[in-house]
């Protein structure tokens, strides 16, 4: 509490640099651009941990069929610079962890990019896939040189926006009021089973903070069946390691305490860059221990595969295990795509 109290001078004096730089985007003195293809906004105000991955390959799988989709994000944790689109040789190193999944998981079905100015990476996927008619841009919503068509903020059920301050002192990238510049908030990692009080309850402390009568959907954490390092199906057995390098892992390993004994749970921080010693020490540790699993996220699996060459693992599985987000109510998840639609097909009226 007292590190809080010591933080707040920091956190009043960055608050403020937000606020006059958001105030200029306002005014118009700082220029922000909406381009003539069709762009949807995923984003949040906190630091991480809200899902921005499952939601924006949910809409991927929702639009892929009616649109020519691509992604833009910035390639968080990449050691490139600029512009490049993923292919068959990239990996977590070239394009960030999050790009290489969705390329992945939809391969050719789409176009997958990344650049740290997304005002520039835009026009660039033009250049090189003319036919693109729709665009998701990836964690945009502080990077307002870019003005998207539809704004989506992500905010989580058990760490909202409205409960939170301003770093350092919280979480928040700005103040909650930015929440104004969203079209719709999406709360993710929701309970299943969550009572119509605790809904409004929630929806109207979003809505001190966003536009008047904004839309609030609620969401929750979806676990497919796990597979292996070839993508065939696994199941879990009695025990096993956990390694996580996710913004935060404790709904993770919360699913997978009803479903195996971890018995040792080795934590990095948020796209951690692993090493081929660390899996080195993950072996050792189940030979050591007589443990054949080792339980990763999607997420995590894209950075920790190219080292899984360097060492012996023949004795030991890597299980990977797949998350989306899934609406809780089928009504929710029909309104929103509907008003997706909706504003897509306005877009395209002009």
């Amino acid at each position: 509490m007292m590190l809080k109290h010591l933080l707040w001078p920091f956190a009043l004096i960055y608050g403020l640099i937000i606020k006059l730089r958001n105030h200029l985007f306002d005014i118009g003195y700082s220029r922000s651009f909406r381009f003539d293809v069709k762009t949807i906004g995923v984003g949040n105000l906190s630091v991480g941990g809200t899902g921005k991955t499952p939601a924006v390959e949910y809409l991927i799988s929702k639009f892929k069929e009616k649109e020519k989709v691509a992604t833009l994000s910035r390639g968080y944790g990449r050691r490139t610079k600029g512009f490049l689109m993923a292919d068959y040789r990239s990996t977590a190193v070239d394009i960030g962890d999050e790009p290489l999944q969705f390329y992945s998981k939809f391969g050719q079905e789409i176009t997958v990019a990344v650049d740290e100015e997304r005002i520039h990476g835009i026009p660039e996927i033009l250049y090189h896939r003319p036919e693109t008619s729709l665009i998701f841009l990836d964690d945009i919503f502080q990077h307002r040189h870019v003005n998207p068509h539809f704004l989506v903020l992500l905010t989580t059920y058990d760490k909202p926006f409205f409960d939170d301050y301003i770093l350092p002192v919280g979480r928040l990238r700005e103040s909650r009021f930015g929440a104004k510049r969203a079209d719709v908030v999406l709360v993710t990692k929701s309970p299943e089973q969550l009572s119509e009080q605790n809904k409004i309850h929630f929806k109207k402390n979003i809505l001190k903070y966003t536009k008047k009568e904004v839309p609030v959907f609620f969401t929750t954490v979806g676990y497919s069946q796990p597979v292996n390092e070839k993508g065939l199906v696994r199941s879990y057995n009695k025990k096993a390691v956990l390694v996580t390098g996710i913004a935060n892992p404790l709904h993770f390993k919360k699913h997978l305490d009803g479903i195996t004994d971890i018995r040792k749970h080795y934590n990095y921080p948020d796209h951690y860059n692993f090493k081929a010693s660390d899996v080195k020490k993950w072996l050792d540790y189940c030979n050591e221990n007589n443990l054949s699993d080792i339980v990763v996220s999607e997420k995590d699996w894209m950075r920790i595969k190219p080292h899984t060459i360097d060492v012996n693992s023949e004795n030991v599985n890597f299980i990977i295990q797949p998350i989306s987000m899934m609406f809780i109510d089928k009504s929710e998840e029909d309104e929103f795509l509907n008003l997706l639609d909706f504003r897509i097909n306005g877009i395209n009226k002009g």
